[in-house]
C-alpha cells in the first residue's frame, strides 16, 4: 500500500510540475524551453536548436533529473538529450515521430500539440541537421557525446526569473 501512495504522490508532482512548465511556455511567448522541478521554474531558454539543452546538461544536469520539460520543438536529437538527462515528463508543441517513439520507448509521459514526420532545418527546405544525424542512433549517451562534439557555442543557456 505504501508503494501505491508513493506512486500517486510522484504522479501528482509530475502533473503539477508539467502544468507549471506548460503554462509558463504558453504565457511567455519568447521562451522555447522551460524546465520545472519541485514546483519551481529552474531553467528557461529563448534560443533555437539544442544549444540550451546541451548547455544545461553540461553545466547543471541535476536540474533536468526528474524534471518536467515544456519545449516548442522536439526532434530526435533533443529527445535523446532529454532521455539522457532523465526527465520525468515532457510537453512539446511540435514533436517529430522519431522523437515521440524514443520518448515513449523510455516510458516518459509525453503530451504534444502536433506530430511531424521530421523537424525542418532553419531554411525550412529539408530535415534539421541534428535530427538527421541522430535518426539511426539508439543510445542516448552516444547521442549526447556526439552532439556535444558537434554543437559548439550555439545558444547559451540562462536562467530567468519569471
Amino acid at each position: 500500500m505504501e508503494k501505491n501512495i508513493q506512486d500517486e504522490h510522484l504522479n501528482m508532482k509530475q502533473d503539477t510540475d508539467m502544468a507549471i512548465a506548460r503554462k509558463t511556455l504558453e504565457e511567455f511567448r519568447e521562451l522555447t524551453l522551460v524546465v520545472v522541478k519541485d514546483h519551481e521554474v529552474v531553467f528557461t531558454d529563448t534560443g533555437r536548436g539544442i544549444g540550451g539543452l546541451l548547455g544545461l546538461l553540461k553545466s547543471a544536469p541535476e536540474k533536468l533529473q526528474d524534471s518536467s520539460v515544456a519545449d516548442k520543438v522536439i526532434g530526435k536529437a533533443a529527445a535523446f538529450l532529454l532521455v539522457y538527462g532523465n526527465i520525468s515528463s515532457l510537453f512539446a508543441t511540435v514533436i517529430s515521430s522519431k522523437a515521440l517513439k524514443l520518448i515513449e520507448k523510455y516510458r516518459i509521459p509525453v503530451d504534444y500539440g502536433k506530430v511531424a514526420d521530421f523537424i525542418l532545418n532553419r531554411n525550412k527546405d529539408g530535415m534539421c541537421p541534428m535530427e538527421k544525424m541522430c535518426q539511426d542512433m539508439e543510445d542516448p549517451r552516444e547521442a549526447y557525446e556526439k552532439l556535444s562534439r558537434i554543437v559548439k557555442g550555439g545558444n547559451s543557456p540562462h536562467e530567468k526569473n519569471l
